[in-house]
């Protein structure tokens, strides 16, 4: 969610450069819908990239917490004191 954000918001600068380009270069304008949807589009941006700088921030606050692995080794498959290589079960 944070890079969705940062390319929102990005996208919002780069569409403003390129307005303000074609408005000064051409003189074509379009009253009104231009501000407003840049405005929407980069804080609609900056919003998914604070709650994705949240969610990741609480997921390691959890994860640090609870000292729950974050996966359990069902088999191994190998050992160190095999040294042919051969699978053993354990």
């Amino acid at each position: 969610m944070t890079a969705i954000g940062l390319l929102a918001a990005t996208l919002s600068f780069l569409l403003a450069a390129y307005f303000l380009v074609v408005y000064f270069t051409s003189g074509i304008e379009v009253l009104g819908w231009t501000p407003l949807a840049l405005l929407l589009l980069f804080f609609g941006g900056a919003i998914l990239a604070s709650l994705g700088l949240l969610g990741e921030y609480l997921g390691r606050v959890l994860l640090n917490i609870n000292r729950i692995p974050q996966f359990v080794v069902a088999e191994r498959t190998t050992s160190s004191n095999n040294s042919s290589g051969t699978p053993t079960s354990q």
